[in-house]
């Protein structure tokens, strides 16, 4: 009697538990997505904090660096002054304290320096390219134009005057005529690295990329352990759309420098070009781990995720882009077509007209751009330039335009007039700071 009645109780407990062993293993299946997240939260947090620490070390060591570098740079410029206290007539002491006032961005010292040089050592090579040079920094672009005309007439094989003004002619846009300056400097000079490496900047600019790869060819026969010379010829396969040429000279550079970021990003696009876009994404995180700001690279990097249909990585990229640099490319464009996408309408039509407005200015700036490369000694070119540059307010430029005008026509009227409106104008700003 007693074994009847205990065995439904023990069959009961028993019952009782497998449901309760049934509910912990559904709990437990149940708490295993649960689980995994916490998981991936977890390496996520650690990631994450490892990323913060890395960035931490890398900012605290530039912070370091740059600080070292502040105190070199002012311990060069007390030696600097010393020496000139101490040989007030000494023309070599003055070029140096103008060498390192210009490194510091002090230019209106540096060219009361450079100028003084050149009173007790007058026609001074050294100084009068120095002064150009502080010029050309300072965006006195004319007066550097002027100094170093006057270098070369005086000096007509100076190398430094000549790659200068070469630069200048590149930047104004003036690709024949940096042609014609520099194919006579590399004919006198074929072992001039520099000289043929402004060659062939002007080549690419006029769109003659086989010149151009032919500069820089010779470039690395005569320095093949300074890469930094040479590397522009990825950028010229980039041109061509030759993307494993440039791809395999990249890796050549990087071989001898792997932290050059000027040379990761061409390299990137290079792959993203021709479709490895895991291998660009790579070169372009690499890069912004080595210079966390560089806007290049945080805009090319949105282009790859947006190719992989990573929206909110690329919005996050752009967003970065567009705080920096918004003229950058078509960092409006992009973003402004992520927000339509993402329903913020009214953020998406303030960057677009934006946009508009801008790519507006780059269309004339082109077309003009182009008149010049192809008819550079057309005067109506140039002025409209210059009154392409003031309506941007960049008067600087403009004055070198209405000067190269009043060049090629000197009975332009209206290029007179407003060159004369324009410089006294700055002299009006000059003297009201």
């Amino acid at each position: 009697m007693t074994n009847s009645v205990s065995e439904p109780g023990a069959n009961r407990r028993r019952k009782a538990l497998i449901i309760a062993l049934s509910l912990l293993v559904v709990a437990y299946l149940a708490l295993i997505p649960w689980r995994r997240q916490i998981q991936r939260n977890t390496d996520r947090i650690n990631r994450e904090t490892a990323a913060a620490q890395a960035r931490d070390a890398q900012n605290h060591a530039a912070a370091a660096a740059a600080a070292d570098q502040q105190q070199i740079a002012q311990n060069s410029l007390n030696f600097a002054r010393a020496a000139v206290r101490k040989s007030p007539n000494d023309p070599i002491a003055h070029l140096r304290l103008a060498a390192v006032l210009q490194t510091l961005g002090r230019f209106p010292q540096a060219e009361d320096e450079a100028k003084t040089m050149l009173r007790l050592r007058p026609g001074d090579k050294f100084g009068m390219v120095m002064l150009g040079q502080v010029q050309q920094h300072s965006k006195q672009y004319q007066a550097a134009l002027d100094t170093f005309h006057s270098v070369l007439k005086r000096y007509p094989h100076e190398t430094d005057a000549l790659v200068s003004l070469g630069l200048m002619y590149i930047t104004f846009g003036w690709s024949s005529q940096a042609i014609a300056l520099l194919q006579g400097a590399v004919a006198a000079a074929p072992h001039d690295v520099q000289l043929r490496v402004e060659f062939a900047l002007a080549y690419t600019q006029a769109n003659d990329f086989r010149h151009a790869e032919q500069q820089l060819l010779e470039v690395r026969n005569l320095a093949p352990q300074q890469s930094k010379l040479w590397s522009p010829l990825i950028a010229v396969y980039n041109s061509t759309r030759r993307y494993k040429d440039a791809i395999a000279i990249g890796k050549q550079v990087l071989a001898l420098d792997a932290n050059d970021v000027r040379v990761m990003l061409p390299v990137g696009q290079a792959y993203f070009e021709s479709g490895d876009n895991a291998s660009a994404i790579a070169v372009f995180q690499k890069a912004l781990t080595i210079d966390p700001t560089n806007v290049s690279a945080h805009y090319r990097l949105a282009l790859c995720y947006q190719r992989d249909r990573q929206e909110g990585k690329a919005r996050k990229e752009l967003e970065y882009v567009l705080k920096k640099a918004p003229d950058f490319e078509q960092t409006r464009l992009l973003l402004g077509q992520i927000y339509i996408r993402q329903g913020l309408v009214s953020r998406a039509s303030v960057l677009l007209t934006e946009y508009q407005k801008a790519q507006t200015a780059a269309e004339k700036y082109n077309r003009l751009s182009f008149l010049m490369a192809t008819r550079p000694n057309d005067p109506n070119s140039h002025y409209q330039m210059a009154e392409l540059y003031l309506s941007q307010h960049d008067t600087p430029h403009a004055i070198v335009e209405l000067h190269r005008t009043l060049e090629l026509d000197p009975a332009y009227a209206a290029a007179r007039r407003l060159l004369a409106r324009t410089e006294d104008g700055g002299r009006r700003t000059e003297d009201r700071t």
